[in-house]
């Protein structure tokens, strides 16, 4: 949902996690920001893609000693994603309030009295919109009615239809393209953060069964991932973190 302009990034890449002789460079997959899809082929892909963010590293790879991959909400499903290769083209992996499958997040949504599902619908349709999808896939001219099971859910549902031919309900996509759990242990370390407040991905949403894989922190507060603009102490523990997984960083 981000367009990689957000506090949230910049309160990380300014702070003391980041040495002054270090770089921090910003990676956004196909989504918001400018981009347009032209053609169905590019809708195969679901918020666990991979391929963006492998083709990038690789380009920057030869520049850095040492790479800490660190994904923010939906974005970190993909980071959790590249961590599960073979070989991981990244010396370690961060998420930072990403969901494990993220129905489960929509879901806590829609039973909550303030529906936020409804925000996200309203905004996932303007996404749709502008990336060019709505006139690659016909689904009506309006999100109606604008909620997950109204409209999140069945576009998805409908988007893999016309890519591939056979309709799949969203349970049977899930694993592959929209769960940003870590299902097997990674080559790299792991580190995933999340907040005890996270009004957007709650405590309940997730699955502690599918924590066994990665170094789990619990933040008391922070909401949606302010870690790093509201605790000093989160970006000293981060940087320690990234200096003893990462020798070459030391």
């Amino acid at each position: 949902m981000s367009n990689g302009h957000d506090f949230y990034i910049t309160s990380l890449g300014t702070s003391s996690a980041i040495a002054p002789d270090e770089a921090w460079v910003v990676f956004h997959n196909p989504g918001q920001g400018g981009s347009h899809i032209k053609t169905l082929e590019n809708l195969q892909y679901g918020l666990t893609r991979t391929d963006c963010l492998t083709d990038f590293l690789s380009r920057i790879r030869s520049k850095f000693s040492s790479i800490v991959v660190v994904g923010f909400s939906a974005g970190g499903m993909c980071v959790t994603a590249l961590a599960q290769q073979v070989s991981p083209i990244a010396d370690a992996f961060v998420t930072v309030c990403t969901p494990d499958r993220i129905r489960l997040v929509f879901e806590a949504h829609s039973r909550w009295w303030f529906r936020f599902d409804v925000f996200f619908a309203i905004w996932f349709h303007l996404c749709v919109k502008a990336a060019g999808i709505e006139g690659l896939v016909r689904f009506g001219k309006f999100p109606w009615p604008p909620t997950w099971h109204g409209y999140m859910r069945p576009f998805t549902e409908h988007v893999f239809k016309a890519v591939t031919g056979s309709h799949r309900r969203f349970e049977e996509l899930e694993g592959e393209h929209f769960d940003g759990s870590l299902k097997a242990p990674s080559t790299m370390p792991c580190l995933r953060i999340w907040c005890r407040d996270d009004p957007i991905v709650p405590a309940s949403s997730l699955e502690n069964g599918r924590f066994q894989h990665s170094e789990v922190w619990w933040e008391e507060s922070g909401g949606h991932c302010g870690q790093f603009f509201w605790s000093g102490e989160c970006v000293r523990r981060l940087r320690a973190w990234a200096v003893r997984v990462s020798p070459v960083l030391n």
